[in-house]
């Protein structure tokens, strides 16, 4: 197993960068100031939070890592609104810099200790995990 080494690829960094930059959105959006004003956008943004996750969870990408930050954002957006209509949108909004950092970190590094742990590979080029099929070619 290489733990050094790139292991998130294509689809996973996109997914990654997505769900940090919705959880920054998020989080702001989520604070007191902003969600006394325009609480409506905060119901929008957990909605599309939840859609997208829902998106690249269904997806079945190889590996797990675009199923992994699907279900983050996917929970996330359901947090943010609910912290956000309880009072708590300081901690969404905290939460939702942290999901960032580690979503654009791994991303723009094109490595994941998580991954790594786990013996994940996900990138487009990687060989297969045991036990997983490879794709048939497409017949022309």
């Amino acid at each position: 197993m290489k733990i050094f080494g790139r292991n998130v690829g294509r689809h996973d960094a996109q997914s990654r960068e997505v769900a940090a930059l919705l959880s920054v959105v998020g989080g702001v959006c989520a604070l007191p100031v902003v969600h006394d004003g325009v609480a409506w956008l905060v119901w929008l943004l957990g909605a599309a939070m939840v859609a997208l996750g829902a998106r690249y969870i269904r997806l079945g990408m190889k590996g797990c890592g675009t199923w992994l930050f699907g279900s983050i954002l996917a929970a996330f957006g359901v947090a943010d609104v609910a912290l956000a209509s309880t009072g708590g949108g300081i901690v969404a909004c905290v939460v939702g810099v942290a999901l960032a950092l580690i979503g654009w970190g791994t991303a723009a590094a094109g490595r994941c200790p998580v991954n790594a742990l786990l013996g994940l590979d996900t990138r487009d080029d990687a060989p297969a995990a045991p036990g997983v099929a490879e794709p048939h070619p497409a017949k022309h």
